[in-house]
């Protein structure tokens, strides 16, 4: 299990940071995340809290995986989506509520926010409803208490066609039994308890977003 969750590390890391490269991507990459938090991010909204020019952020917008309307809003972005396109519902403190592309997304996007958030989701085995509360100081009120989470374990690159290559394979399970279940019938994934995917989830932010620690007004 270390193996596979140092590799599925590795992976999200390697996948983002070469994305991410400069602290200007990083900066426009965390407004757009911050605002798509329930709503649709415009351009010259991410370019006013990112301080980036409008050009810029549509340049570099063309180069990455979002999702936009009709009018050019953001309303998908890494792992944060405006609509209802699953079932991983994620309520933030302020109470605007977005959801999910898979689970993992709801470790990581708190942590990358700053913020806390209550996560409602379903086992697709049972069909059993699991929530949590995720912060960046960790996961609490995790019901049902033994719920686990499957990652993905293959060494295939993740690409920009994340929702198919990654996501699919990622959800929330009530029970031990039901996520070996699922691995099972699923060998290209694995599962862990969800405050260790937690923890690949923050480190992970902290190695694709330095600009966070560099960012007085984060915390």
């Amino acid at each position: 299990m270390t193996i596979n969750r140092d590799r599925f590390t590795a992976a999200m890391t390697d996948a983002s940071a070469s994305v991410f490269r400069t602290s200007g991507d990083q900066r426009v990459a965390i407004s757009i995340c911050q605002l798509a938090a329930g709503q649709r991010a415009t351009i010259d909204a991410i370019a006013c809290r990112s301080g980036s020019p409008e050009h810029d952020v549509e340049q570099r917008l063309a180069a990455w995986p979002a999702v936009r309307d009709d009018n050019g809003a953001v309303v998908g972005f890494r792992g944060l989506a405006a609509e209802a396109v699953t079932g991983h519902q994620i309520t933030f403190a302020g109470a605007d509520t977005a959801w999910a592309w898979c689970a993992y997304d709801t470790l990581f996007i708190p942590d990358l926010l700053d913020t806390s958030a209550r996560v409602t989701s379903r086992c697709p085995v049972t069909g059993t409803a699991v929530g949590l509360t995720v912060s960046p100081d960790g996961v609490d009120g995790l019901e049902p208490a033994e719920a686990s989470i499957s990652l993905l374990a293959a060494d295939a690159p993740i690409d920009d066609d994340v929702r198919q290559t990654l996501c699919q394979y990622i959800d929330f399970f009530a029970s031990l039994a039901a996520a070996e279940q699922w691995v099972l019938g699923n060998p290209v994934t694995f599962w862990l308890p969800v405050a260790d995917a937690f923890d690949v989830a923050r480190w992970t932010n902290a190695a694709v977003f330095p600009v966070l620690a560099a960012d007085t007004e984060r915390r």
